[in-house]
């Protein structure tokens, strides 16, 4: 099963697994918080039809009145993956996080007082019941997958929210990433070394 958000993450996954001809399944998660969630959803739609990709299911979360968007949001969509695993008898899902996600996730952990586990950041694979969690362009930086995006003339819709600094890794994203970048410009790279590292610590 590939989770697809409709940017060019995981529309560049999407067009790898469709390239190697392979059968999978689709889910997207339609979280109702912008003027363009709808459209996403039927673009998505519209993509499966040309696709090798046997079913795509679409998930409308209900998240009004959560007190924590992203965690909470997060725990719904591992729920619905788990029973679909478990309905559709899958043992693999796919997510689309990329190098810069992971560098983020582990700027927020830090801010969190996090310890050894969680400056582990994401991990590439995990155990997945039933199955397995994987993320195979974890080590990839998201403008090289920007740039095969436009090589190959994919299509995608940018999502409007990811614009904003009111969610904590937005802000990061955007305030305190490209400086970093500016003063190293291998700063994700690094620091998903580090979670490498630390990974192999715990």
């Amino acid at each position: 099963i590939c989770a697809l958000s409709g940017g060019v993450d995981s529309m560049a996954l999407f067009q790898c697994l469709n390239d190697l001809g392979l059968h999978f399944y689709t889910i997207h998660f339609n979280h109702n918080y912008h003027a363009q969630s709808n459209e996403v959803a039927i673009f998505l739609n519209d993509m499966i039809d040309s696709s090798t990709c046997q079913r795509h299911f679409s998930i409308s979360l209900n998240l009004d009145g959560v007190n924590n968007f992203e965690s909470e949001s997060r725990v719904k969509r591992y729920s619905h993956l788990k029973n679909l695993c478990r309905r559709l008898n899958c043992d693999i899902i796919l997510t689309a996080h990329h190098l810069d996600d992971q560098a983020e996730t582990i700027l927020l952990h830090l801010m969190r007082g996090s310890g050894l586990q969680g400056l582990s950041g994401i991990p590439e694979f995990r155990s997945f019941d039933p199955g397995v969690l994987a993320r195979p362009l974890l080590t990839v930086p998201h403008h090289e997958i920007e740039a095969y995006g436009k090589k190959w003339s994919l299509r995608w819709i940018e999502d409007p929210s990811n614009n904003t600094t009111q969610h904590d890794r937005n802000y990061i994203r955007h305030k305190i990433i490209p400086p970093l970048k500016q003063r190293w410009a291998a700063a994700a790279q690094q620091i998903g070394r580090s979670a490498r590292n630390n990974a192999g610590s715990v």
